[in-house]
């Protein structure tokens, strides 16, 4: 997998070329953000965290919706308009997460995230082309704060 100039992703085109992104999480979680599309030729990735291959998760970025996404969107209800102009339904507005929990039982500290690109493809065309947008990991929120009561600090 390839890092892009200029872009804000990074690339994979040849099944069976890996990546291993570090990450550190104190809460357990990991997700992978990524662009889905029906017209891009994206393919599939098999991604696992640390040497746990076994506990995997497959991620298929190709999908017959009518718009290329890779993070969270609102759907708004002129996006709705939108939708059912062109394919003559209505969806009602929802928020939607384009990413996918590869695990969420790890133990707090550093963990590196693998991905391979693989062979197989669900794209019509045959396409494996896979871009990673983001990964996400869980940490606490802490609040700097401070408590004001009555005016007062």
């Amino acid at each position: 997998m390839t890092e892009t100039d200029n872009q804000n992703y990074i690339r994979a085109t040849e099944p069976h070329s890996k990546i291993g992104i570090n990450f550190s999480t104190a809460l357990g979680t990991v997700q992978l953000h990524y662009l889905r599309s029906a017209i891009f030729g994206l393919g599939s990735v098999f991604c696992w965290v640390d040497d746990e291959r076994d506990k995997g998760v497959t991620v298929i970025a190709y999908w017959k919706e009518i718009y290329n996404i890779g993070r969270w969107v609102s759907h708004s209800p002129l996006f709705s308009i939108r939708y059912w102009i062109l394919l003559g339904t209505e969806r009602k507005p929802k928020l939607t997460n384009r990413g996918i929990t590869i695990r969420n039982d790890l133990t707090p500290g550093d963990h590196i995230l693998r991905c391979e690109l693989l062979e197989a493809t669900a794209d019509p065309g045959g396409g494996h082309e896979f871009r990673i947008i983001s990964v996400m990991r869980s940490v606490p929120f802490v609040s700097t704060a401070r408590n004001v009561r009555n005016g007062a600090d």
